[in-house]
């Protein structure tokens, strides 16, 4: 027994030191790696520029989200879960227990669309492996993300980019083995973080997702706390952007019942015969039936 224990507690130590091995040279941040029958699928988050977004995927992948309903609590969330849509030469889709598009984890949340100082978007699908929100229109994010097999410019601005496809610490030392030209390295590591995305196919799983947490401030990060804070917030503006709009539309009814009274009175609307249905007739001119 002694000797088992011995030997596992060894197998434990390789398997952890080869997973420092595999992360090692990525830089501080927050990351996720999708666990899948296919293989293994890293992911680099953009936890600073796009807060809520993924704080939401961390905490639902963690199982720490409070947001959701009762049967998802205190599970991870994606466990389990199938691609239930695959386009070729599109994208990869997870996210959706109902595997119908539809599903959501109990609630909704906002767009996320970061811009630089010039008023452009930071993140873009400008590429192959962009994780990005699916949604059923503005503001109608939940559960469920895609991964492009491509640049698809159109969907900009619609759909929150919070992340992208890259290799690995190991796969990374290889390729710089294999390959000196930067060029010949550079699509060489395009297709490597690609690899698993390009063999996804409908109904492949996810068996479960790592968050992997690299330097100080990220091993702190605590996504459920994030996502409660930022969803507080967009709560707020919706209720101030909806109070905004109604003063407005009574401002414009309040302007359309003044200019009414006005071109009433300008049109001597008091001489006006009124009729049964309510409907007012105002001869401008009798003629005694001579044509004008």
């Amino acid at each position: 027994m002694k000797n088992f224990l011995s030997i596992f507690s060894l197998f434990v130590l390789l398997v952890s030191c080869a997973n420092e091995e595999k992360y090692k040279t990525l830089k501080e941040g927050v990351y996720a790696e999708i666990q899948t029958n296919k293989g293994n699928i890293l992911l680099d988050l953009y936890a600073k520029d796009v807060p809520m977004t993924v704080a939401n995927f961390v905490s639902l992948a963690e199982g720490t989200n409070t947001k959701v309903t009762d049967s998802f609590a205190g599970k991870p969330y994606y466990n389990g879960i199938r691609f239930h849509r695959v386009v070729p030469n599109f994208v990869i889709q997870v996210g959706d227990h109902t595997e119908t598009s539809t599903g959501n984890p109990g609630y909704v949340f906002g767009d996320e669309f970061p811009k630089d100082a010039s008023g452009n978007l930071l993140y873009k699908h400008d590429d192959g492996g962009i994780v990005s929100m699916a949604n059923g229109g503005p503001d109608g994010n939940g559960s469920q993300i895609f991964i492009t097999h491509r640049s698809i410019p159109h969907l900009d601005g619609k759909h929150s980019v919070f992340g992208k496809t890259i290799v690995n610490s190991l796969q990374l030392q290889k390729l710089k083995k294999n390959f000196s030209d930067s060029l010949a390295l550079s699509k060489a590591i395009d297709s490597a973080r690609m690899a698993v995305v390009n063999k996804i196919v409908p109904f492949d799983t996810i068996h479960n997702i790592k968050i992997i947490k690299i330097g100080a401030e990220a091993k702190d990060y605590n996504a459920s706390k994030v996502f409660d804070e930022e969803f507080a917030k967009f709560e707020k503006a919706k209720k101030e952007k909806l109070a905004e709009q109604s003063k407005l539309d009574e401002q414009r009814y309040a302007t359309y019942l003044e200019d009414k009274k006005k071109f009433l009175a300008q049109m001597d609307e008091g001489k006006a015969t009124k009729t049964s249905s309510g409907l007012r007739i105002l001869k401008l001119k009798k003629t005694n039936g001579k044509k004008l």
